[in-house]
């Protein structure tokens, strides 16, 4: 697992960057505020060290995928090394909601058995 920030995907959401990375897949964040202070899940500051524990120290797991990501956030990815991975393109429009996949408009290969066929 490697954390590293991209300047090339400031502003994008999460969901645009997931299929950026051609070596690599993203599975979280770590957020950081121009001041590499950290918010929590409300959008408040926080200023303790406790409190920065509390949330893992802004490591977010599969978030939002409306999240954009911001200067200094950095990208946790899953990659085989870390200077072997970068992204790619990133789509201007985010992937299509679940009900416009096309894997979800295959036929089923389901085999009923009995009854009315």
């Amino acid at each position: 697992f490697y954390l590293k920030a991209w300047p090339s995907l400031v502003g994008k959401t999460f969901a645009q960057i997931l299929m950026a990375f051609p070596d690599a897949v993203p599975i979280g964040v770590k957020k950081r505020n121009k001041d590499f202070g950290i918010k929590d899940d409300h959008g408040a500051w926080l200023d303790s060290a406790e409190d920065r524990l509390d949330v893992r120290y802004g490591v977010e797991l599969n978030p939002d995928p409306s999240y954009v990501i911001q200067v200094g956030d950095e990208i946790l990815c899953f990659a085989s090394d870390d200077d072997t991975y970068a992204p790619g393109p990133v789509l201007d429009t985010p992937p299509p909601d679940d009900e416009d996949r096309a894997w979800q408009h295959m036929p089923s290969r389901e085999k009923k058995v009995g009854g009315d066929v």
